[in-house]
């Protein structure tokens, strides 16, 4: 097996792993004040997003679409998803984090 072909088979299977661990927890946005929301109830508020209860929720939601985005991990398994075109910038974070670093509205 050559270098290119062991480098997409480990990045397939880190990427499983990654979105596998995304739907293993509830999912809450980040307030810009400290504040956790819901990922369910914001997604009502949001129709591009309505349903979604994970990361791999939104990203499969923006890809149906056709929306360019991004995701970056941040420490301690917190994620931010940007979508300009949609003037999106999410921070999602696990509930269990919520409790930790923001309160839960």
């Amino acid at each position: 097996m050559k270098a290119g072909e062991k480098m997409k088979k480990f990045l397939l299977l880190t990427t499983v792993l990654f979105l596998s661990n995304c739907s293993a927890e509830q999912w809450y946005l980040m307030g810009r004040h400290g504040s956790c929301y819901d990922l369910t109830g914001f997604s009502k508020m949001e129709p591009l997003l309505s349903g979604s209860k994970t990361p791999r929720d939104i990203e499969n939601k923006l890809k149906k679409a056709g929306v360019k985005y991004t995701v970056t991990k941040l420490p301690n398994g917190i994620l931010q998803i940007n979508a300009p075109s949609k003037d999106l910038g999410l921070i999602l974070i696990q509930k269990s984090l919520c409790h930790e670093f923001a309160s839960i509205q």
